[in-house]
């Protein structure tokens, strides 16, 4: 409460005194009822001075500047300017608990600078509610979504004529409550204690319940979806067990952000509520699990046979054509067990048939679905010839071999033996250096100096190598001899030239033993003039490069060093210096991916953090459409107008560009000689 200064008190005293003498004149008034009117009463005092005016209200803040978005509905009426001030919604879950066994929770939804999304539609909703039923019988936890559907065939000849599938609820107005603030309650329609069709699925409020919010907006606004909230909970109140396999920063390493199913399912933890054992696609009979389904589209061609399932309207999907950017055998590249994934590890110890069996289905086998469960009954057939003919045990036995102590080893040491993982892992036992190139100006042959470290860190001498490979490459562009995408107009496609390729062990008597640990060679080929067109890329490229054969036979796949340099004399009385290698020791490596010619290519790692970490990534953007991968051996770091050693140069003057792209057929079963 405010109060009014000495002052004002002072100015208030005389209205109220009058108005005493006032009402004390017609008290006594009123006793004289045969008396005549009395005089007038004093005038009152004089008024206060006008006070001070208030301050303005605020006004409305720009959405681009966090200010609340209103009257959203089902964003149809967005108009593109909101859309791209807005830029991302922001969804958290407040609060989710069972009431009278129905679903009920608080969210609220921001926009990514900070305002309240208000006037949401209950439409806009998807709400998914799943238990997690827990392991036994050497089966693994799963998911169990009340939600179900009977999927009905979209094909002329499906393989099901039905088929369980998990599924969201839509919100529905009745349920809808806006709070305020970009907050709204939902009070599902769903009764969990009544789930008898298509499948009956038991409420068991001791286990730990997930529910999971999608908010899918209409039209143009369908793109401002955001990360899927969700909320793991046990109704009676009882500890939470939880399933956190596949953390979503780790599928946007590659897929930058999901957007599947149309945009709003964008979360791993969204994903596993509809994608469970029981949901089953009846066009093609697979099972869409998240484990299984994601382990046999990487997998891609290298299964025996596709994964092909059939979208909404008979759309069909054919993960045949799929290539992974990697030996399949890496699975700690999506599954790391941390804080925020505690099961990130669960496939070293609790393998079963489904989940192995999407990358090895060669021996999978399945019967079913069951139409009481939904679920498909899984088994494996053995091929190893350390095992009896036709070995199949039955399913949720199999970590009783597959562990460390057991026949057939740990999980990880085992695909740790797969060639192609090997070769990459032995690779980083190796170091390749291009220490400098000289003489790399037009008319000239240009001296590469280089140094090969060893497992020991030490110089080796390259003199001694004989197995394995190992080269140099040269690439320039003119007119006649080129290999950069001419992207503005391609207009030497005709003519595309190649790297002239050295075989550094088949010259080996070129290669000049310096005595200090580095070698050099003398391209015997004079650069011709022109080399350095600014049109097609400028100066000399020099790529090291090859692979190791390790003393027990295995192959070793270093990185490849590079460098650049050279070009036309500045002047007739100076030349350009000799090449600074672009690494000083840092390396850059660039992915294989699919990609368009045209498409940028982008850094992943911070030149300022690459300066202390020796390693820069680049990588091509992922093209879903496209089914041609562009290689790129090396990547350049280039400072505008000119280019300079990396560790010389402020990092926000850098920039890291792929190049030597060509297009090549799509990495298939192997990657073992590629390199």
């Amino acid at each position: 409460m405010k109060f009014s200064s000495a002052r004002s008190h002072a100015r208030s005293r005389l209205p109220l005194i009058a108005m005493l003498a006032l009402t004390a004149s017609m008290g006594i008034a009123g006793c004289e009822n045969d008396g005549g009117a009395g005089p007038a009463g004093p005038d009152g005092g004089d008024t206060g001075q006008t006070g001070p005016t208030g301050p303005t209200g605020p006004a409305d803040v720009p959405i681009s500047l966090g200010g609340d978005v209103r009257d959203v509905g089902t964003g149809s009426t967005l108009t593109a300017q909101q859309i791209a001030d807005i830029g991302t919604l922001v969804a958290s879950i407040d609060s989710a608990a069972i009431t009278g066994n129905k679903p009920v929770i608080e969210i609220t939804v921001k926009t990514d600078k900070g305002g309240a999304v208000l006037g949401l539609a209950a439409t806009t909703l998807r709400l998914g509610v799943a238990k997690l039923v827990p392991a036994a019988g050497g089966f693994p936890s799963r998911w169990q979504s009340y939600i179900n559907r009977s999927g009905t065939p979209s094909i002329p000849t499906p393989v099901l004529t039905n088929a369980v599938q998990a599924n969201t609820e839509s919100g529905v107005a009745a349920g809808w409550q806006e709070l305020g603030a970009g907050r709204y309650r939902y009070t599902s329609a769903v009764d969990l204690s009544a789930v008898t069709t298509p499948i009956t699925v038991t409420y068991e409020p001791s286990l730990t319940h997930r529910i999971s919010v999608a908010i899918d907006l209409t039209g143009s606004a369908r793109a401002l979806a955001p990360d899927n909230p969700f909320m793991d909970f046990v109704p009676d109140g009882g500890a939470v067990s939880s399933k956190l396999i596949a953390a979503t920063e780790k599928c946007a390493s590659c897929h930058v952000r999901f957007g599947e199913h149309g945009g709003p399912r964008r979360s791993t933890e969204f994903c596993a509520v509809c994608h469970n054992p029981a949901t089953i696609d009846p066009d093609s009979g697979e099972s869409v699990d998240f484990a299984y389904m994601a382990h046999s589209i990487h997998r891609g061609d290298n299964r025996s046979l596709p994964f092909v399932v059939y979208g909404f309207n008979g759309t069909l999907f054919d993960a045949g054509e799929v290539t992974y950017p990697q030996p399949i055998s890496f699975c700690e590249t999506c599954h790391v067990k941390s804080a925020s994934m505690p099961q990130g590890d669960d496939w070293k110890s609790n393998p079963n048939a489904a989940a192995c069996g999407g990358c090895h289905d060669a021996g999978l086998n399945k019967t079913g679905p069951s139409i009481t469960t939904g679920l498909y009954t899984y088994t494996y057939t053995h091929s190893s010839t350390l095992l009896p003919p036709g070995f199949t045990p039955a399913d949720g036995t199999c970590a009783g071999c597959h562990q460390a102590n057991g026949v057939a080893g740990d999980s990880l040491a085992s695909h740790q033996k797969d060639p192609d993982r090997k070769a990459i892992e032995n690779g980083s036992l190796f170091t390749y250096k291009v220490l400098s190139v000289d003489n790399a100006v037009a008319g000239q042959s240009p001296k590469v100096t280089f140094q090969i470290l060893g497992t020991d860190g030490q110089p080796m001498n390259v003199k001694a190598i004989t197995t394995g490979r190992l080269r140099l490459d040269f690439a320039w562009s003119t007119a006649d001899i080129h290999n950069v995408a001419d992207v503005a107009g391609d207009k030497y496609q005709a003519s595309r030239g190649e790297a002239t390729v050295i075989d550094l062990i088949a010259n080996m008597a070129s290669v000049v033993d310096n005595g200090n640990g580095t070698y050099s060679y003398t391209l015997a080929q004079a650069l011709p003039a022109g080399f350095d067109d600014a049109t097609l890329g400028t100066g000399l490229m020099v790529v090291l490069e090859g692979r190791r054969v390790m003393p027990d036979g295995s192959e070793a796949y270093p990185e490849s060093a590079f460098a650049f340099g050279g070009g036309a004399p500045a002047s007739s009385s100076s030349t350009r210096p000799s090449a600074r290698p672009a690494t000083s020791g840092l390396h850059c490596t660039a992915a294989v991916g699919p990609a368009t010619r045209s498409s940028a290519p982008s850094a992943t790692t911070p030149v300022s953090a690459a300066r202390s970490a020796r390693t820069l990534s680049v990588r091509w953007p992922w093209v879903p459409s496209s089914t041609t991968c562009m290689r790129a051996t090396s990547c350049r770091l280039v400072r505008s107008p000119t280019r300079r050693a990396l560790l010389d140069a402020p990092a926000a003057t850098w920039t890291a560009r792929l190049t030597r792209p060509e297009p090549v057929r799509c990495p298939s079963r192997s990657m073992r000689g590629r390199r």
